[in-house]
């Protein structure tokens, strides 16, 4: 048996990769929707802390798609010189996604740092809605991954760490326009934001794929 009838005869291979299909597409559209509502919420509560995550949660959906792209390209079968059809094309985006986990991270960094000298005036009580509605969206999403997609696919496990930054981002947050309503701990906002950039690099350690000794 050629690897070509391998690729098409394996029953397993196929229905593990269309859940992983069907998972990075529902992280996908939800983590898409949300971005829009959260930079929509951004403006109404004139937050830079809403708006700047919305730009995060906007780069977690381009590193989504180009998860499902490879996941699609990936489940094609073998053609020609491509031997094992277009698997090893999963680690090039995983790589990728790695990077820009790293410089959204520095992103945050420079944000953090504006609001410290700069505090934005914004409406906590908006903040804190959107923010506890990112929160639930992104559990979900956490939650279909590691549920219906296969966390040891290297597609998966990226998107996967891409929206554990998003949580993490949503609970920075929440937790900042908690301060800023009841204390008015502007400094908070942008200590929160540190964390979360370092949690991010850390992420973007822990996906990228081993070596391959196949």
């Amino acid at each position: 048996m050629t690897i070509r009838d391998d690729f098409h005869h394996d029953p397993h291979m196929r229905r593990g990769e269309r859940q992983n299909r069907r998972a990075l597409l529902a992280a996908f559209a939800l983590t898409f929707a949300f971005a829009i509502v959260e930079a929509v919420g951004g403006v109404f509560a004139d937050s830079l802390a809403l708006l700047s995550d919305a730009g995060h949660m906007a780069g977690d959906v381009l590193a989504l798609g180009l998860s499902l792209v490879a996941a699609f390209l990936s489940a094609r079968p073998p053609r020609g010189d491509y031997t094992y059809g277009y698997l090893r094309f999963e680690m090039i985006v995983s790589f990728l996604n790695g990077l820009a986990l790293v410089a959204v991270a520095a992103w945050i960094v420079v944000e953090a740092a504006q609001r410290v000298v700069h505090p934005p005036d914004v409406q906590p009580g908006i903040m804190m809605v959107v923010a506890a509605v990112g929160l639930l969206v992104n559990v979900s999403v956490a939650v279909i991954l590691g549920r219906f997609g296969d966390r040891e696919n290297l597609n998966v496990r990226s998107a996967l760490w891409h929206v554990l930054g998003d949580l993490f981002s949503s609970v920075g947050v929440l937790v900042s326009s908690a301060a800023i309503w009841l204390w008015g701990l502007h400094w908070l906002d942008p200590a929160v934001s540190a964390l979360i950039a370092l949690v991010m690099v850390w992420g973007a350690h822990a996906s990228p794929p081993k070596p391959d000794a196949s």
